[in-house]
């Protein structure tokens, strides 16, 4: 079981299991994947990455009902449901060197336009999930 407990210190307050979680500044999924495949000449690059974030819940202190719910408290609330989808994300980037001084770059951020997790309110972590959704980028660079 991997732990990731945060303690407030405050009377009267219950320790926060963060491990599993997706979603806070807190956040500690399960499982977090950065793969990257690189293809490189002396004049052009291509670049391939793939961004995975493993299934999680909202909070470890949630308590999950539909019916005969238990009396939701601060420290331990109801919910229907606490549960965000895996993520999966491509980018790819290329780039063209024209001179020894000058360069050529354009970069697909979220190739797919996959959507950021549901989450019952507006506090998707965008430090784990695309919340911009697709994105370019073309430009140039040089050398002085």
């Amino acid at each position: 079981m991997k732990n990731f407990v945060s303690d407030r210190g405050l009377p009267n307050t219950i320790p926060i299991q963060g491990a599993g979680v997706n979603l806070g500044q807190g956040a500690t999924p399960s499982w977090k994947v950065l793969a990257v495949q690189d293809w490189t000449t002396d004049l052009f690059s291509m670049t391939l990455q793939e961004r995975w974030i493993s299934a999680g819940v909202i909070s470890n202190e949630y308590i999950v009902c539909q019916t005969n719910c238990p009396v939701s408290t601060i420290d331990h609330p109801t919910i229907d449901r606490n549960h965000l989808d895996s993520a999966f994300y491509v980018d790819i980037s290329a780039s063209y060197k024209f001179t020894d001084a000058v360069q050529g770059y354009v970069k697909v951020d979220n190739m797919f336009n996959k959507d950021a997790a549901t989450v019952p309110s507006d506090i998707t972590n965008p430090g784990l999930y695309d919340v911009v959704g697709r994105a370019f980028r073309v430009g140039m660079r040089a050398n002085f």
